[in-house]
């Protein structure tokens, strides 16, 4: 998943054929792939190019986009509380701050933004083919937020990669001392469970 080509539907199977061999008819198994609709479709999303100036959040960046700046919302991560979780906070915008600000990107917001319960800033955010979004939930710097739409072919990937992290004690879920965990009832909400 960390191509941003990966992510597609694709249907695969077998079929039965003839051909004929030195003038007989020879039954021949085909195999096949059929890749199916591309995640990132301009038909549901607005593409934009843009330039990453700065981390605002945990879970938003500051852009320019066509000679303007902009803050955007990435979709599939939480902000952190600026009290319980202040230094899991700073600990994630340091790591972005150092990978994220200078990459030229490529912005996908969802065209039907509202229906998805989404604002017009929330954006996947493509570097050459990394999906920055799952990037960061499989290095373990973020948390999906409750309740938010996702475009479906993305959702299991998202939280697969959410979890991966976590069972590796990734990022937020390392043993850092100088920083708060956690709690488990935030835990909880998104499924995971700490182990005693």
């Amino acid at each position: 998943m960390s191509s941003a080509r990966t992510p597609t539907k694709s249907a695969s199977g077998q079929f039965q054929a003839g051909t004929y061999i030195g003038g007989q008819l020879v039954p021949v198994t085909y195999s096949y792939t059929v890749e199916q609709e591309p995640i990132f479709q301009s038909s549901r999303f607005h593409i934009r190019k843009a330039k990453i100036m700065e981390i605002t959040a945990p879970n938003q960046i500051r852009a320019e986009v066509a000679g303007r700046v902009r803050d955007f919302t990435l979709v599939g991560l939480m902000d952190f509380s600026m009290g319980i979780n202040g230094s899991l906070r700073q600990f994630v915008m340091d790591r972005m701050q150092r990978e994220l600000p200078g990459l030229d990107v490529t912005l996908y917001l969802p065209k039907e933004y509202k229906s998805e319960g989404l604002s017009d800033s929330h954006v996947y955010v493509l570097h050459k083919d990394k999906l920055i979004n799952y990037e960061l939930l499989q290095q373990g710097l973020g948390i999906l937020p409750e309740n938010q739409a996702f475009y479906g072919p993305l959702l299991e990937a998202f939280d697969n990669a959410m979890r991966a992290a976590a069972d590796k004690n990734l990022g937020i879920w390392g043993t850092k001392p100088e920083h708060k965990k956690l709690s488990d009832e935030e835990l909880s909400k998104h499924g995971i469970i700490r182990e005693p």
